[in-house]
């Protein structure tokens, strides 16, 4: 499976914009849950440590905006941890993003990849058999617009762009 780890989801398209998260599953033997938009949609879910549980279930309907996506994972997993998209890290707990169809070829490393549908696989950090990313796992699925990672090419020059703008208005302020 191509995606990313330690990366964040944008949402490109008009505000408002329709669209669906639905519950695919969890393994984990602790209790994680999945916050949209400051909403649990699918309550707290407790799994079984290496057990796959629950099939794909329920789908509830969200609201997007362009930008960096509102959502957040939640565990137990010692004394208790959460991410938040735009806080990805390779430390854990972290999340995975994919794309469907999933082996995607623009997903290379250079290329920013995107669609109407995002898989979004949290890891709570436990440890022994449970480091995989499936500790709670959802399908997001917007009806207008697309979902992104920005390239990390494409953030440096992005940064390099307002360090520019900086020194300029500084320079004409001296």
């Amino acid at each position: 499976v191509e995606g990313w780890f330690a990366a964040n989801l944008f949402f490109v398209g008009p505000a408002n914009t329709p669209g669906t998260v639905q519950f695919i599953g969890i393994e984990a033997a602790d209790t994680n849950d999945f916050f949209f938009n400051a909403a649990s949609p699918f309550g707290p879910q407790t799994g079984t440590n290496g057990t796959w549980a629950a099939p794909a279930g329920p789908t509830v309907n969200v609201v997007l905006n362009p930008g960096l996506l509102n959502f957040s994972f939640t565990s137990t997993e010692g004394g208790g941890t959460s991410i938040a998209n735009g806080a990805n890290s390779l430390i854990a707990p972290r999340f995975f993003i994919s794309f469907p169809p999933f082996l995607d070829t623009t997903i290379d490393g250079a290329h920013p990849s995107g669609g109407v549908q995002a898989i979004i696989a949290f890891d709570d950090g436990g440890g022994g058999p449970d480091d995989d990313f499936d500790d709670f796992v959802v399908l997001l699925t917007v009806s207008d617009g697309t979902l992104s990672v920005p390239a990390p090419a494409s953030l440096l020059l992005m940064g390099m762009g307002l360090l520019g703008l900086g020194f300029a208005a500084r320079r004409r302020a001296a």
